[in-house]
């Protein structure tokens, strides 16, 4: 799958590689840390960061539909977060998208940014029917995001023994402001 550029107002995306890991550790490890493996529902520890980072980057070279992006600061010229989209195990109808901005970065719409360009790439130029994303259910603030961009929520899912709420949207009824 060819690599897709994507930017917003204040953030550009190049692909993640395991450059980005040392900026982007608190993203990939610790108590809030990203799910890369959502078929078994497990998330990274210290100790496995690099060799898991290289199984997804891996991947991305794989059959399937999988990209990452390190989300970068235009300002800073540093990586802020990831975003990114990935085929949905048992379902090849449905991708699932997501970001992750480093907690020094939160609070600051930048998720919403990036998260926007996903969905817009996904829809316009993946020509994608439906995405879906997943936020922690004790999250409000990650759910507010996914929900000012028109996705419904439909149901819970379990991760790592935590509930987490589903939410999908369709290309035909996502807002116009997801274009923007």
């Amino acid at each position: 799958m060819p690599f897709l550029d994507l930017e917003s107002p204040r953030l550009y995306f190049r692909p993640l590689d395991l450059r980005d890991l040392p900026a982007l550790n608190d993203v990939f490890s610790g108590p809030k840390a990203i799910c890369l493996r959502p078929d078994e529902g497990s998330h990274v520890n210290e100790g496995c960061v690099e060799s898991r980072v290289n199984a997804l980057l891996f991947r991305r070279h794989t059959p399937g539909r999988s990209l990452w992006w390190a989300a970068i600061d235009k300002n800073t010229q540093k990586a802020v977060g990831v975003a990114f989209f990935h085929d949905v195990p048992g379902d090849k109808a449905l991708i699932e998208v997501g970001c992750h901005m480093l907690p020094s970065h939160q609070g600051k719409g930048l998720a919403s940014e990036a998260l926007r360009m996903v969905v817009r790439a996904s829809f316009t130029v993946l020509q994608e029917r439906k995405v879906s994303v997943r936020t922690p259910a004790d999250d409000p603030a990650a759910q507010r995001v996914v929900e000012k961009l028109g996705f419904t929520e439909c149901g819970c899912v379990e991760i790592s023994g935590k509930p987490h709420r589903r939410y999908e949207l369709s290309s035909d009824a996502f807002p116009p402001k997801v274009l923007d």
